[in-house]
């Protein structure tokens, strides 16, 4: 029984079947083709054979040869000198005619006259009334027939007995057979059979590149959508846990950060810094907080035209103490042209500040962090970039950044920047990473632009 939690490999499981079924449905297809191929053409070229050598013996006087005396008598001279021409077509080796008896009544190898072949059975079949052929290669399996004494080893022959019927006779009075090296017949052979197999060949390859387009993309479908659906689930439990969380730690931190400021208010106050560090932990602590509970917030927020230099510009101030104390710089590379999106300017702030916290929290001590602004007019959309000057992100972690719960810091969530990916979508946008170890990162936000 198939283990349930294991992964089953669509594409190559489908890749390995499709191209054995194909596989073997072409070799039978182009063996059944050739082989159909290869009776009619032998049974044409018999039937013309039978047709010609029939119709021309009409007009003689074939009666004669039921009569013909046994074992080397002579046949009328008109009717050995027809024979003779049957003999001279083209590619014929050898004919013999044979009486009712199975004697050889007239044969273009003088040697055989007179002759009686009762062990022949497409003989025995012609003097029925039934024209046979059949063919082979000369020297192959055992075939000793007097007939290759004329060709060489290895050449194509085709043999054919042909019942010749007098005016009245119901039944045959004699058994033309000829023995031919049919070279133009097995050129076309082989050429039917060549193109036979390359056709087959041509047409499983093709079918088998359509099936691999359509399953690959019908596997990348599959595995965006149970992506989907894992975030959807994690986002889900994530809502539940941020409203717990909202719950029970929102109005303790309220009244620790209430006790800082009073405390930091207060004339002897000996311990300002400290009560600032309390107050700014308690601000991310808030923060925390609300980034949970925006998971639960519903697609659908209202959105006003929002000036995006401006939300980059506050986002930068909020964060000077924290750039102050790293010793580094930000810097404001802004559109002249104002440009405007539409978005809820809350969420957007929120969006730029977790970029920028994560580009201050990369940087060396001294580092710098860019926020780009542009409108991109031609597609109606505007461009925010966060750059910083870090350490870089390996690839094999860029992968999974933006994965919930996914995170390389020894304190974090993993939620900064799911959450933001998840909020720039909910506003028609965006949000592509781009790392190059030992040189720094970059998020480009693409946003709808305000009419």
């Amino acid at each position: 029984m198939a283990n349930p939690t294991r992964p089953f490999n669509l594409v190559p499981w489908f890749s390995l079947l499709t191209l054995g079924t194909l596989t073997v449905t072409a070799v039978l297809t182009a063996v059944l083709l050739t082989r159909f191929i290869e009776e009619r053409l032998l049974a044409l070229d018999a039937e013309t054979t039978r047709d010609f050598v029939q119709s021309v013996t009409r007009a003689e006087n074939v009666e004669l040869l039921a009569f013909a005396p046994a074992a080397g008598g002579p046949i009328p001279p008109g009717l050995a000198e027809y024979f003779a021409h049957v003999a001279q077509m083209p590619e014929v080796v050898r004919a013999n005619v044979y009486g009712r008896d199975r004697s050889v009544l007239w044969s273009s190898d003088g040697a055989l006259l007179g002759r009686r072949f009762t062990d022949n059975d497409e003989l025995d079949e012609a003097l029925a009334g039934e024209m046979v052929y059949k063919r082979g290669y000369t020297g192959n399996n055992g075939d000793a027939k007097p007939e290759h004494y004329a060709l060489p080893p290895g050449t194509f022959f085709v043999e054919s007995y042909i019942p010749i019927f007098g005016a009245d006779s119901p039944s045959p009075v004699a058994v033309v057979e000829l023995y031919k090296a049919a070279r133009k017949l097995e050129e076309t052979l082989r050429a039917a059979q060549w193109l036979v197999w390359a056709a087959t060949a041509a047409g499983g390859l093709l079918l088998f590149l359509v099936l691999q387009g359509i399953v690959r993309r019908a596997a990348a479908q599959i595995a965006a959508q149970q992506l989907r659906l894992v975030e959807a689930e994690t986002m889900a439990a994530v809502g539940v846990m941020g409203s717990a969380v909202a719950h029970g730690i929102r109005n303790p931190l309220a009244s620790i950060r209430s006790s800082a400021e009073l405390a930091a208010d207060a004339p002897d106050c000996t311990w300002r810094e400290q009560a600032a560090d309390i107050i700014g932990a308690a601000d991310r602590i808030e923060s925390a907080v609300r980034d949970l509970l925006s998971f639960t917030r519903p697609a659908g927020t209202p959105t006003t035209s929002v000036s995006i230099n401006r939300i980059a510009a506050e986002s930068v101030d909020a964060l000077q103490r924290d750039l102050e104390r790293k010793g580094a710089r930000a810097r404001l590379d802004l559109d002249p042209a104002e440009p405007r999106v539409m978005a809820d300017a809350a969420m957007l702030r929120q969006v730029l500040t977790s970029l920028l916290v994560n580009s201050i929290e990369a940087i060396a001590h001294g580092g710098s962090v860019t926020v780009a602004t542009g409108l991109d007019a031609g597609r109606g959309k505007v461009r925010v970039a966060v750059r910083d000057d870090g350490a870089g992100i390996p690839p094999a972690e860029l992968a999974n950044v933006l994965r919930p719960f996914y995170t390389t810091k020894p304190k974090g969530l993993g939620l900064g920047l799911p959450l933001a990916k998840r909020i720039v979508e909910r506003l028609d946008g965006t949000l592509d990473m781009r790392s190059t170890l030992g040189e720094g990162t970059t998020v480009e936000l693409m946003l709808p632009a305000a009419a």
